[in-house]
């Protein structure tokens, strides 16, 4: 689904004149190209990343960790820079880099890194994500782009990233007490949870960019 709403979004990207659309597409490129990387580093064989065997680059927690930072700083600002009001875009600002430092120095100060998913990148980024998106359809109801709502690629963007962030946040908290030998059952919740969420989210992205380019402009 990452490769789809990916590909989509390149065949679609010189209809995007809007910048921010334009990174976006980028994003999801990068991001299909980490998450090709994270799988190759579960492949570990004899033969095939051999060398990573019983050292802590073992499990690909260490790629994820730093990568759940980048990915929620990019959403935030993709809707900071739709906003109008520019004390709002200011405070978002200034969260952004409360959140940039202070997961850094999560990651620094526990023994996450290389052994867990660091709850508090998550769920914090989860939370200012919230509030972002809900100002930006706030912003978009007081204003007369809701006339041409439908029509905007973060409309998408806003609806794919917010359910999939609010199905997939309690998961993210309960694995970190709950493995698959003491809980198998909530282990295949959660990657069916998980699966369900990701094509939802990047079948919004899709769809997004499909729509927009009818529309030969991004909003």
């Amino acid at each position: 689904m990452e490769l789809l709403s990916a590909s989509i979004g390149l065949c679609y990207l010189k209809k995007y004149r809007e910048s921010w659309s334009r990174y976006f597409v980028f994003f999801l490129c990068f991001t299909f190209l980490f998450e090709l990387m994270g799988f190759l580093t579960t492949q570990i064989s004899d033969d095939f990343l051999s060398f990573l065997m019983g050292t802590n680059f073992e499990k690909n927690h260490w790629l994820y960790n730093p990568f759940i930072i980048f990915n929620f700083l990019f959403y935030f600002l993709f809707f900071t820079a739709k906003l109008e009001s520019t004390k709002i875009k200011s405070a978002f600002k200034y969260l952004a880099v409360f959140y940039l430092g202070t997961s850094v120095l999560n990651l620094i100060i526990s023994d996450f890194f290389f052994s867990k998913i660091s709850s508090y990148s998550f769920i914090v980024g989860s939370i200012f994500l919230l509030i972002s998106v809900l100002y930006y359809f706030f912003e978009v109801l007081q204003s007369d782009n809701i006339l041409i709502f439908k029509s905007s690629f973060a409309f998408y963007v806003a609806v794919g990233a917010l359910v999939f962030h609010l199905c997939v946040s309690p998961l993210v908290i309960y694995s970190i007490y709950l493995t698959e030998a003491s809980n198998p059952v909530f282990v295949k919740i959660n990657v069916y949870i998980f699966t369900i969420a990701n094509i939802f989210m990047y079948t919004c992205y899709s769809i997004g960019f499909v729509v927009c380019s009818k529309e030969n402009k991004s909003y």
